[in-house]
């Protein structure tokens, strides 16, 4: 849309955001569920967050018409419940010498080495050396 158009059109304002990043966020989400969606105050209150109170926060405004909808598809969202699954089930990189899928990172210590140098010498470093994986099923070794 454009300048011409937004103004021509009316909005309803269907949520109040006391900063411009949650704001956006809320935005993007109607915006991926094809509701067009505008933001008034931003950039005041990017500017001076101490007026986000004064002027009731980054307004969401959506065309009328949408409203219902945009209302129907936050409090969905608001009310969804998401569970973080078993970190168990991801599968690392595949072991050359044997296609296993069964590995893992193992800790790289020249890291430490390289920020405690770094401390006592207040001089950038480099860091040194790359993570190491290591396959369970057959004890292989090497560097990604």
């Amino acid at each position: 849309m454009t300048s011409d158009e937004e103004k021509a059109t009316e909005w309803q304002v269907i949520g109040q955001y006391q900063d411009e990043v949650e704001a956006q966020v809320v935005r993007s989400f109607l915006q991926s569920r094809g509701i067009y969606s505008v933001l008034r105050d931003q950039h005041t209150i990017g500017l001076n967050h101490l007026y986000s109170n004064a002027l009731g926060g980054v307004r969401l405004a959506v065309l009328v018409s949408e409203a219902p909808r945009a209302r129907q598809l936050l409090m969905e969202a608001a009310n969804r419940q998401f569970e973080l699954g078993d970190a168990d089930h991801l599968t690392g990189q595949a072991c050359p010498q044997c296609s296993s899928i069964e590995t893992v990172i193992l800790p790289h210590t020249g890291r430490r080495w390289a920020l405690l140098l770094l401390w006592f010498l207040t001089v950038p470093l480099p860091i040194l050396g790359r993570d190491k994986w290591h396959c369970k099923k057959c004890d292989h070794r090497w560097r990604a």
